[in-house]
């Protein structure tokens, strides 16, 4: 039990810290990409390739990212109790 207690108590931070890398992600994906799109859209410049990956799949990465936090954490809650 005591074990058990220890492992909890050391997957608690790296959770909270991807729930927390997941929020800023999605943020950046859904807010600050498609606004710097937008800025290179006003200058007539091509976006970088990368970009135009992203700004093309953001739904399914943040679909991705979501759920595999979502799965990582319930997982981890489910089988420590």
């Amino acid at each position: 039990m005591e074990f058990v207690n220890k492992v909890r108590g050391a997957m608690t931070f790296p959770i909270i810290m991807m729930c927390i890398g997941t929020a800023i992600m999605a943020f950046l994906v859904t807010y600050v990409v498609p606004q710097v799109a937008t800025i290179f859209e006003q200058q007539k410049v091509a976006l970088p390739p990368m970009t135009q990956v992203l700004l093309a799949y953001r739904v399914p990465i943040i679909s991705i990212l979501a759920g595999g936090t979502a799965g990582v954490a319930i997982s981890i809650s489910r089988y420590s109790s």
